[in-house]
């Protein structure tokens, strides 16, 4: 009956584990990726050096890559962007219930699925810690991997909300109470990736100022930069964006998606002509009559025409 109800527990968690990840959105190099389309990469946490065994299976089973970690690792892990799930060994209940609630407080483990295998006793504590979904101990294999295999799907399907797009964009950064000239060389729903004019610290919290292609809407915007290089070159995650513009960077995004280039402003005024009124003089009044009258003249010509053609060809017939 417990495990029954924990199914349908995890059953209504999936809705929450169906947002996005902004994260995973978030411009990033190349090798921080997750590895080709379809890969899944989940991070196993434990309080103990040896993970068993079949977690580690039931995880490859369903497709996912792994890696392995101790709590007091786990929220540098977590802060990667490179995981697209996190499966926590409950073992000292405090311990972890506190890594869940501080995943949960930090972007880039807002949203991922996070799995707690916690005793019957602590289901309910791991839910309200943060937990997506949670594997009674002794954890059933078929159950954990219906889990595992749920999850698989739902990060295949959102590696990409929005593909990113290239853009020439400049930018102004600012941090530390000092403003930079940068520009952005692609943008997508949870950040942008971009080029500095000088090197910038990873970790660091900016805003930043743009105004998007075809588009006169300032947006301001406040996040993280996730990597960076001594290059100047960078990877920046939205935290927040200001006012309407979250709703005009989805506009634009939705539209490029579609294949249409350049925003529709979403309140274009509408412009009437102007056109003179209409003036009835008497000249224009007389018109129709005279029309009549040339119509009238012409049928009486056409009919005598037509008449002396026929009286003539009478006369030709019988002389």
């Amino acid at each position: 009956m417990m495990i029954e109800s924990i199914a349908v527990a995890n059953a209504h968690a999936t809705e929450a584990a169906t947002e996005p990840c902004a994260s995973l959105d978030a411009a990033a190099p190349e090798g921080e990726q997750p590895a080709g389309h379809d890969s899944a990469r989940v991070l196993l946490i434990t309080s103990v050096d040896q993970v068993e065994p079949d977690l580690l299976l039931q995880a490859q089973a369903v497709g996912f890559d792994w890696d392995v970690c101790t709590f007091p690792q786990a929220l540098s892990f977590l802060q990667s962007s490179a995981y697209h799930a996190a499966v926590v060994d409950v073992g000292a209940p405090e311990e972890a219930f506190s890594l869940i609630e501080q995943a949960r407080g930090i972007s880039t483990g807002r949203q991922i699925p996070i799995v707690a295998l916690a005793d019957p006793a602590d289901v309910n504590s791991a839910f309200r810690a943060g937990a997506s979904f949670v594997v009674p101990r002794p954890v059933i294999s078929d159950l954990l991997r219906n889990t595992l295999a749920a999850i698989y799907r739902i990060a295949v399907a959102l590696q990409r909300l929005y593909a990113r797009y290239r853009v020439e964009v400049t930018l102004t950064l600012t941090f530390a109470e000092r403003s930079i000239n940068a520009k952005a060389t692609d943008i997508g729903d949870g950040g942008m990736a971009l080029v500095a004019s000088e090197p910038l610290a990873s970790g660091a919290a900016v805003s930043v100022c743009f105004v998007l292609p075809g588009s006169e809407e300032q947006i301001v915007a406040v996040g993280e930069i996730r990597w960076a290089d001594h290059h100047g070159r960078a990877g920046f995650c939205f935290n927040s964006i200001a006012g309407t513009g979250r709703a005009s960077l989805e506009n634009w995004l939705a539209r490029r998606h579609a294949g249409i280039d350049q925003p529709v402003p979403m309140h274009a005024p509408v412009i009437l002509e102007q056109r003179p009124p209409l003036v009835t003089t008497a000249d224009k009044a007389a018109d129709p009559a005279r029309r009549t009258a040339r119509l009238a003249l012409s049928a009486v010509l056409v009919a005598f025409c037509l008449f002396v053609i026929g009286f003539w060809a009478y006369i030709a017939l019988t002389s």
